[in-house]
């Protein structure tokens, strides 16, 4: 799917340090891009759900991350699980970066966690700019220090 992202082509150090592109570029062959209009959160069952959606009330496409919210207590550790349009497309860990621009983020995946995912390696993922502050909220709780926030200066061009 081709996504018209915001003007925000600079990279932050972490993402030259990992290998990404600039958020808004495209890799025809490595690279997924999506295209969200909702973001919502919730607490249940001591987990924290963080996800991105087509729609708020009927969903076809959807992105979801979730964390324990006392690791000490998790089943499997206490690795970020990632869905992606149902369970059978879904695992723990396998995030390896996470940066979030203005009204994009960009993931990079392991291997294994983009075929669980049904994805390539890299996912691009566009959403409105008025959503920003709230999935910035909600992926700070669930990736802690594997989210990278673009330079508030980069984003301050786009409102």
């Amino acid at each position: 799917m081709r996504v018209a992202l915001g003007r925000d082509r600079r990279r932050s150090p972490f993402a030259c340090a990992q290998g990404l592109p600039p958020l808004g570029t495209r890799d025809e062959v490595d690279s997924d891009h999506l295209e969200f209009t909702f973001v919502g959160s919730a607490e249940e069952n001591g987990v924290f759900t963080i996800g991105l959606a087509d729609d708020e009330h009927d969903a076809s496409e959807y992105l979801l991350f979730q964390q324990w919210i006392d690791p000490d207590e998790a089943e499997l550790d206490s690795a970020v699980y990632i869905e992606r349009n149902g369970q059978q497309y879904g695992t723990y860990g396998g995030l390896v970066a996470a940066v979030l621009g203005w009204s994009a983020l960009r993931l990079s995946l392991t291997p294994g966690a983009a075929n669980a995912l049904g994805t390539a390696m890299a996912i691009e993922v566009a959403f409105p700019a008025e959503l920003h502050d709230k999935l910035e909220e909600g992926l700070r709780r669930v990736l802690g220090q594997l989210l990278v926030v673009e330079p508030q200066g980069q984003r301050a061009s786009h409102r």
